[in-house]
C-alpha cells in the first residue's frame, strides 16, 4: 500500500480510502480469477533456474509435469513466474479473524467472463493478502507502479544491442543483476546458445519483427522484458514497437493442461456433479473440447456462438497505429471542407478518412 520504502519504485500512485480514491483490483485478484490469466505461451517462455529454455535437452524440465498441475509445471523455474502465479493450495488471503483462505482453482470453470481464471494460470502479481479489500467494491488501496528502475535497465540493454550489435559492459552488468534477482543462472550466453527461435516463435509474438525471426540475442533481451513486466501493461506497446504481429494468422491462445491432468473430474458442485461442461456448438459450456482442441484449455474455442476468434487470432497491420478522426481532416480541408482529400494532414496507414469504417485488411 505504501511504496515509498522500495528504492526501485521511482513513480507510483497512492490510493486512500478515506479520500474516496480506491480501486477494485484486489477484489478480482483475491476473490477469483478476474477474467484473465497468463497464457501457456508466456509460461513456457520462462527459463529453468539453470538458465536453459524448457525444451533444451538438459534443462531438467519434464513435459509430464503439466499433467500434475500448475505448481508442478512451474517447479525449478525463473522465480518470477512462480511468485506471480496462483498455484495449487497457495494462500489467497488472511481474514481479520486470523483464518486463511486458499486458492480455489475451480474458478477456471466457475463464474462468468469477469470472474473466471480464463487460462488456469491465474494472476497473483500485484495481489495483497488482506481480505478486506476483497469483500466489497472500491476498497482496494494497494499502490500502482508507474515507473520502476528495472525498466531503465531493460531499455538500456535493448538500445545497446540494437545500436551496437553487442552487449557492452553496462548492459552485461544490468542483465546479470536481473537474472540474479530472478534466481536464474546469470550466464545469459548459455541461454542464447540454447535458444531455438522456431521453438520460441510457437508462443511468443516477440520472436518476430516485420514477419521475420530476430536473432537469439535480441530475442532473449525481449524475453527478459516480457517476463519482467508481465501484468504491468507494457506488452502491447512493445509488440507494436517491434512490429511483432505481422505473422499472426490463426494463432490460438492456450492455457494450462486440463484434459488428462490431476484437475480432470475433480471440480464438483454442491451436488457432487462435475462443474466442467463441454458445449462448443451450443455455447453453454465452460471448457474447450479435448476432441477438437486438444488437452490444453483454449479459451476462444469453448464456444462457437458469437465468437469471431474461434479459429484463432488474426492481425491487420493498420492496428499498429490508431486512426485520426474524420473531424481532423474536415477541419483542415480547403474550401467548404467537404473534400477530405484536400486536408494538409494524412491518415495513418490502412485507415480511411471517413469515420465509422474499419481498416484495410491485409
Amino acid at each position: 500500500e505504501n511504496m515509498e520504502n522500495y528504492s526501485e519504485v521511482l513513480l507510483w500512485r497512492k490510493f486512500i480510502e478515506a479520500q474516496g480514491v480506491t480501486h477494485n483490483i484486489q477484489m478480482q485478484l483475491q476473490n477469483n480469477g478476474g477474467g484473465s490469466g497468463w497464457t501457456r505461451g508466456l509460461v513456457n517462455s520462462f527459463l529453468m533456474r539453470n538458465g536453459l529454455p524448457i525444451y533444451a535437452s538438459n534443462s531438467g524440465y519434464e513435459p509430464e509435469w503439466e499433467k500434475e498441475g500448475v505448481k508442478a509445471t512451474l517447479q525449478n523455474r525463473d522465480s518470477r513466474i512462480q511468485l506471480f502465479t496462483k498455484k495449487d493450495n497457495d494462500i489467497e488471503n488472511y481474514t481479520s479473524g486470523g483464518d486463511v483462505n486458499r486458492v480455489d482453482l475451480s474458478w477456471v470453470v466457475k463464474g462468468n467472463n469477469e470472474t473466471r481464471m480464463v487460462t488456469g494460470y491465474a494472476i497473483k502479481k500485484g495481489k495483497h493478502y488482506n481480505s478486506y479489500m476483497q469483500t466489497l467494491h472500491h476498497k482496494g488501496t494497494t499502490g500502482s507502479i508507474v515507473f520502476r528502475g528495472t525498466e531503465a535497465l531493460l531499455n538500456y540493454m535493448e538500445a545497446c544491442y540494437e545500436k551496437n550489435g553487442n552487449i557492452d559492459a553496462t548492459a552485461d552488468r544490468y542483465w546479470r543483476k536481473l537474472r540474479t534477482r530472478a534466481k536464474v543462472d546469470t550466464d545469459y550466453t548459455k541461454t542464447i546458445n540454447a535458444t531455438q527461435m522456431n521453438k520460441e516463435a510457437e508462443g511468443d509474438f516477440g520472436a518476430y519483427s516485420h514477419g521475420q525471426l530476430v536473432d537469439a540475442t535480441l530475442y532473449n533481451i525481449r524475453r527478459e522484458r516480457r517476463n519482467e513486466f508481465i501484468g504491468e501493461g507494457m506488452r502491447w506497446a512493445d509488440l507494436k514497437r517491434w512490429r511483432a504481429c505481422d505473422q499472426i494468422d490463426g494463432y490460438q491462445i492456450e492455457g494450462m493442461r486440463y484434459w488428462g491432468s490431476v484437475y480432470q473430474g475433480v471440480w464438483k458442485n454442491e451436488n457432487n456433479e462435475d462443474l466442467v461442461v463441454v458445449d462448443v456448438e451450443g455455447g453453454k459450456g465452460n471448457m474447450s473440447s479435448q476432441e477438437t482442441s486438444g488437452v490444453y484449455i483454449r479459451p476462444y474455442q469453448i464456444s462457437k456462438v458469437n465468437n469471431s476468434a474461434f479459429d484463432g487470432y488474426k492481425f491487420t497491420s493498420a492496428h499498429y497505429l490508431s486512426p485520426l478522426p474524420q473531424s481532423a481532416f474536415r477541419q483542415t480541408a480547403s474550401g467548404d471542407q467537404t473534400d477530405l482529400e484536400t486536408s494538409v494532414i494524412y491518415q495513418n496507414p490502412g485507415w480511411p478518412k471517413i469515420g465509422g469504417q474499419g481498416p484495410e485488411i491485409d
